[in-house]
């Protein structure tokens, strides 16, 4: 389960996992080096990470999940998939 596209010009992905947790990362608009991370779990939103990657400028990503497991593709905008 995945999804990729932007909102407002902002990257945003959201994959579910297989217990049914909502997962969406998002490259934050202020500062584009920050990949953000947040989970849904039992009705409550958390902040899993501020920085994912501590990488430079990020320019598209998408999320996916396999079971329990996320996978997190990222470009930093050198033409390259991480």
């Amino acid at each position: 389960n995945s999804s990729g596209d932007t909102v407002d010009g902002t990257p945003i992905s959201i994959a579910k996992t297989s217990n049914g947790d909502l997962h969406v990362v998002f490259i934050y608009q202020t500062d584009p080096n920050l990949i953000r991370h947040y989970k849904r779990s039992g009705g409550t939103w958390s902040q899993v990470s501020s920085d994912i990657t501590s990488l430079s400028t990020h320019t598209k990503l998408t999320l996916s999940s396999v079971g329990s497991k996320l996978y997190l593709f990222y470009d930093k905008g050198d033409n390259n998939i991480y």
